[in-house]
């Protein structure tokens, strides 16, 4: 694993040159059916509590610790969501589902660097980058490439759909760049890893990658885009539509069993990345992650069935370097560094960044919840002043202390995401066979 500390100039690469305080809050827990049984005590232990103020607080090496007190209600339910409560009130307003989901999703887009405009060398530079010895075969025409319907959208690129050519037989997606940023200049946002490792990797993060193009349908001509294979869609997505159905009651999105799962295959992901790729994603959040299932059981994928296994991909990785994370799920070295007036392309990211955003994903997963829903993104001071979100009361004790030890204000006792995988394996024997396809090294 990676120890140092990192900035996007000295990771970033081309195919030509590399660019070288916890609070105890006393409350009285709800019913959990899902994570534990009906607990009635008059206080939650550190990590569990239900507050209006929906936080903890974790005290920083040098601050001791305090309490305060606030008592539960149904609106401050861990599994109760503002933004899908808003979401329920205007869905009437969108005629099309793809835009009410586009529009939904911009509260968790990430921020990007600044780029730089310089469009009319983009074809010369493709050109360039396809006979590069290095390139692999990752740029290249895809021949009989046909573009569908538009069915996403992020800060950085639009998704749409694909049919499947002659040399790859699956159903695919394009990721196309947004306008506004030359081929050169996302280039300096590829990480060196993912070109390098391009050909080698059969399982993982990178194996639903198919390649790079330059569009030359008319609505896009000209736009770079990662030809990738199709997924059913994010994990964010599958948690708002989850919640959605069951009109945003005070249930959790996941069993226990499938949370687990999810987080090992993340884990697992990411110490792929971080090990194998030498690649910081820098942008971990659920709407980066790519889930899918058995085509027999698509049709009950928004049900909350144990039998319904879950599998996740880890994502969005491929232009980590034209981002600079999103809002609550960064990590408070992370936002001291936003702070103090350090420009973006200079932010350091480590592997241990990652590592506190996973530990916010996983809030995610538990919860159905965004981190610090509601609150002003620029509150920097927040996280930087020990504040946590709630976990629910009964949390599996695996699950919550993975994500304890991931919020960790010091980025060195926070646990590795090979450490991770490993704790998460050894608590069940459902992850065997699972092991043998997508070991743990």
């Amino acid at each position: 694993m990676l120890a140092t500390q990192m900035s996007a100039t000295t990771r970033g690469c081309t195919m030509i040159e590399e660019q070288g305080r916890m609070e105890l809050q006393p409350n009285r827990c709800l019913w959990s059916a899902e994570y534990g049984t009906a607990l009635a005590s008059d206080s939650c232990t550190p990590g569990d509590g239900v507050a209006a103020s929906r936080s903890i607080s974790i005290p920083s090496s040098s601050s001791s610790s305090s309490s305060s007190s606030s008592s539960s209600s149904p609106s401050s339910s861990v599994y109760h969501s503002a933004r899908i409560e808003s979401m329920i009130q205007s869905r009437n307003l969108f005629c099309d589902e793809v835009e009410f989901e586009i529009e939904s999703s911009k509260v968790h887009w990430s921020e990007l660097s600044s780029t730089y405009h310089d469009p009319e060398n983009d074809r010369k530079q493709f050109e360039v980058l396809k006979g590069h010895p290095q390139s692999g075969g990752f740029f290249r025409e895809f021949e009989g490439l046909v573009v569908g319907k538009k069915i996403g959208e992020g800060a950085q690129a639009e998704i749409y759909e694909a049919g499947p050519i002659v040399d790859i037989n699956d159903d695919l997606m394009l990721k196309v760049m947004k306008g506004g940023c030359s081929l050169q200049s996302l280039q300096r946002q590829w990480p060196c890893g993912m070109l390098k490792n391009f050909l080698a990797s059969h399982l993982g993060p990178l194996s639903y990658i198919a390649g790079g193009t330059l569009m030359k349908d008319e609505r896009l001509k000209n736009r770079f885009a990662f030809v990738m294979l199709r997924k059913w869609g994010d994990l964010r997505k599958l948690i708002d539509l989850r919640k959605l159905r069951n009109k945003n009651k005070q249930v959790p999105p996941f069993t226990i069993k499938q949370v687990k799962r999810l987080m090992l295959y993340i884990a697992v992901d990411m110490d792929i990345l971080h090990d194998k790729h030498d690649i910081i994603h820098r942008d971990i959040k659920a709407s980066n992650v790519l889930v899918f299932t058995s085509s027999a059981k698509v049709a009950r994928f928004l049900e909350q069935d144990e039998d319904i296994v879950i599998n996740a991909h880890v994502a969005d990785f491929e232009c980590s370097l034209g981002v600079v994370g999103t809002g609550f799920w960064r990590a408070p070295e992370i936002l001291q560094q936003l702070k103090d007036g350090i420009s973006s392309s200079h932010l350091k990211f480590t592997p241990k960044t990652d590592v506190y955003s996973y530990g916010m994903l996983c809030y995610e997963i538990v919860t159905g919840s965004i981190p610090f829903d509601g609150q002003a993104v620029s509150n920097y001071d927040l996280i930087l002043g020990g504040q946590r979100p709630v976990l629910p009361c009964g949390l599996d004790h695996v699950v919550k202390d993975i994500i304890v030890r991931c919020w960790h204000p010091d980025p060195t006792l926070r646990p590795s995401f090979h450490d991770i995988a490993v704790q998460l394996n050894d608590t069940g024997d459902w992850y065997s066979s699972f092991s043998q396809l997508r070991p743990v090294p």
